[in-house]
């Protein structure tokens, strides 16, 4: 069985292209334009084994996902990327936070991280 991401962006071509490169290594990839977006998808999917999101984004942002996630022992869980073209200003609100990457997404560090927890 595929191991799955979500990736939470709001700019379509790094959502696309992410995706692209993520289902080339064989994982199935969900995508969403924002933080509700996400939370809506998750309770209509398997959980997925990673979540990659971006902090700046229309209606609902990462800090707000993530600390809806959090309040979820399901989604809690779920291990954590934050990309960012923004500076690290906030701590984390959820549990499995595993890094806070800077863009443009440094592809060899994100592929190292997901292979390692997924």
């Amino acid at each position: 069985m595929a191991k799955g991401v979500l990736i939470v962006e709001d700019d379509h071509d790094v959502r696309e292209t992410l995706g692209l490169l993520l289902e080339l290594e064989g994982y199935e990839v969900y995508g969403a334009a924002n933080g509700k977006e996400a939370l809506a998808l998750l309770k209509s999917i398997s959980p997925p084994d990673v979540i990659i999101t971006d902090i700046m984004m229309p209606i609902m942002t990462g800090w707000e996902f993530l600390e809806s996630a959090a309040e979820d022992p399901a989604l809690a869980s779920i291990p954590v990327i934050i990309l960012s073209a923004a500076e690290k200003k906030e701590s984390p609100k959820h549990p499995k936070v595993l890094a806070f990457l800077p863009k443009p997404v440094p592809i060899e560090t994100l592929m190292t991280l997901i292979k390692a927890h997924s």
